[in-house]
Formats: structure tokens, C-alpha cells, sequence
């Protein structure tokens, strides 16, 4: 584009020097303006869109199909509820310590801030693969007259009668558990920044599901 407006620019100088009177010098100029507003045409209104429309255009079509892809992927991944994995036989049971009384003999006794975390959980949904699940504890401290088992307690209870201790995540990874299959567990665990628990009770549920993504 460049070159045509020095050419025009050039035959324009050109006509004005070698032509000799007014009337010739108008036509020259009239001409080279026709062809100029004829050249500028040709580029802006035919040449120009059918260059654009020459260019590769992007392939929308794959890149629409990726993003369902990603989209579906991270789907999956969430897609089970914690109400699709159900628990049964859950117990939390203090760990062990071991130390030395007054008399020199070997004692053991629970160990209130280490705990197991037991049970079995089914997966009860008819499509979708757990990887991991995550159980939330919490731990509480009672006050002496509070004598409902630890087992059968409700959470309302708890939050009525006693005072919180300390609350832990505890994920179970890898657990590849399809559809409609149960599987037994028992995993050791810590409460940060427990409190000391007195006739302690406590809760568990399950709080998320991380499912094989499809």
C-alpha cells in the first residue's frame, strides 16, 4: 500500500513539472486523482475483507469441545455428596501410653490426645467412584453427670451438655470405592490444639468426597 502512494505521490510531481499550461496540468491531476480514488478502492473494499476472510480462522469447534472436557472433568470430581457415603460401626478410641509408677512396674493407660478413627463406609451412589473421603471429629468434654454412651450420643446433645475439645479433618486417599461397595477403615490421627477432654464424648461425620474423575 506503501509503494502505491509513493508511485501516486511521484506521477503527481512528475505531471506538475513536465506539463506546461494550467489546463493540461488540471487533467493530469484529475486522471492520477480518479485512478488513486480507483487504487484505494480496489485495497479498502474488495481486497481487504477477502484477505480477512482468507485467514485461518480459530477452530472454535475443538476449543468448545476442550472446555466441556475441562468442565465435565471438574464435575466429576465433586460429584458425589457426603450423603452418598454412608458409615456404619464408627468407634474413636484413645491411643495407648505406657509409663513407669512409683513401684518401678510397667502401667499403661489411654493416651487422651491420640486417637484411632474406625469404622466402614459404603458408597451409595449408583455411578460415581470415591477416591477420597474426608471425615470431620470433633471432640468434646462433659461434665461428670453426662453418661449417654459414647456410641449412640447425638450431635445435639453434645452441643447442649458439653463443651467442644478440639475438631480434626481425617481423609482417607486412594480409596478407589465404586458404586455400591464397602470398605473397613482405621486411621491413627492428632487434634491440633486439643483441649484436655473429660468424660469425653464426640461426633463424626462426613464432610467431603473426592471422586475419580471420568
Amino acid at each position: 500500500m506503501i509503494g502505491w502512494i509513493f508511485l501516486f505521490v511521484l506521477t503527481l510531481v512528475i505531471a506538475w513539472l513536465f506539463t506546461d499550461s494550467k489546463a493540461t496540468r488540471g487533467l493530469a491531476i484529475g486522471v492520477l486523482v480518479v485512478v488513486a480514488a480507483l487504487v484505494f478502492g480496489f485495497f479498502f473494499v474488495i481486497d481487504r475483507p477477502a484477505r480477512r476472510e482468507a485467514q485461518p480462522q480459530p477452530d472454535t469447534t475443538r476449543e468448545r469441545e476442550a472446555v466441556q472436557s475441562r468442565r465435565a472433568a471438574v464435575e466429576s470430581r465433586f460429584a458425589l455428596q457426603p450423603s452418598d457415603i454412608g458409615m456404619v460401626k464408627r468407634k474413636l478410641l484413645p491411643g495407648i501410653e505406657t509409663f513407669w509408677d512409683n513401684e518401678g512396674n510397667q502401667v499403661e493407660r489411654a493416651d487422651l490426645f491420640s486417637w484411632t478413627f474406625s469404622g466402614e463406609i459404603r458408597n451409595q451412589s449408583e455411578k460415581h467412584t470415591a477416591q477420597n473421603v474426608t471425615f470431620s471429629i470433633q471432640l468434646f468434654s462433659c461434665p461428670s453427670y453426662f453418661t449417654t454412651p459414647v456410641e449412640t450420643v447425638l450431635l445435639d446433645e453434645l452441643t447442649r451438655n458439653c463443651n467442644p475439645a478440639g475438631t480434626q479433618n481425617v481423609t482417607l486417599y486412594g480409596i478407589d470405592l465404586g458404586p455400591g461397595k464397602s470398605k473397613a477403615f482405621s486411621e491413627d490421627f492428632k487434634i491440633t490444639n486439643q483441649q484436655d477432654p473429660r468424660n469425653w464424648r464426640y461426633w463424626a461425620d462426613v464432610s467431603q468426597v473426592g471422586t475419580q474423575a471420568e
